[in-house]
């Protein structure tokens, strides 16, 4: 919670900065339109240690994590629940679950406008994706890891045995220069954990 609360506490504040900064913001002490009073006092905000109060969520975190997961291969609404759309009108029927009163299934509708304001509202912003992934799969090194974990795997274009320890006898070429002589002393698996093979103090080639 202490990491949440200096995190919260320093976008806070950045975002304050810049207000200030722009004049958007008016306050009734006049002194913090003087640049070096105004860093004067946000550097005294930034030395308080913040107190950020989350309440814990009803249901439990299976609720958090099941709500959000309606989310990640669906849109906001799939063309069954559009029950009927009047050109004349302009206006657009759909399906929704009333969970105020039993979860009972009722229709609604609005006009397009609102129809697409509403929708558009689930639209991510540019950037933001449902879905990431880490490690090895990740969008930033998916490409080089994948390649390099290949490299070590698959010495000479065959399957590497399950046995670990005859993985440092078998020769394997290097991925940069082609050269043979690397020598596997270690690898990691799935869960992150470190395996040495023989009596290898540390993981490192011998190109």
């Amino acid at each position: 919670m202490q990491a949440v609360a200096a995190l919260f506490r320093g976008k806070f504040l950045a975002g304050l900065r810049q207000m200030l900064a722009a004049g958007e913001l008016h306050l009734p002490d006049s002194g913090l339109k003087i640049p070096a009073t105004r860093a004067r006092w946000l550097s005294l905000l930034y030395s308080k240690r913040w107190v950020l109060y989350a309440k814990r969520p009803f249901g439990g975190p299976q609720q958090v994590l099941s709500y959000p997961a309606n989310y990640t291969h669906r849109v906001a609404l799939s063309n069954r629940r559009i029950v009927a759309v009047d050109a004349q009108h302009e206006t657009v029927s759909f399906t929704y679950r009333d969970y105020r009163h039993g979860s009972q299934l009722k229709e609604l509708t609005l006009s397009a406008l609102e129809f697409i304001r509403r929708f558009s509202l689930h639209i991510l912003p540019p950037g933001l994706v449902r879905i990431r992934h880490y490690g090895i799969l990740g969008n930033n090194r998916r490409k080089r890891a994948i390649e390099a974990a290949r490299a070590i795997f698959k010495p000479r274009g065959r399957a590497v045995e399950l046995q670990p320890q005859n993985l440092a006898d078998k020769p394997m070429c290097c991925p940069s220069c082609g050269k043979a002589g690397i020598r596997l002393l270690a690898f990691t698996d799935a869960a992150g954990v470190l395996h040495m093979i023989g009596a290898a103090p540390m993981p490192y080639d011998s190109s």
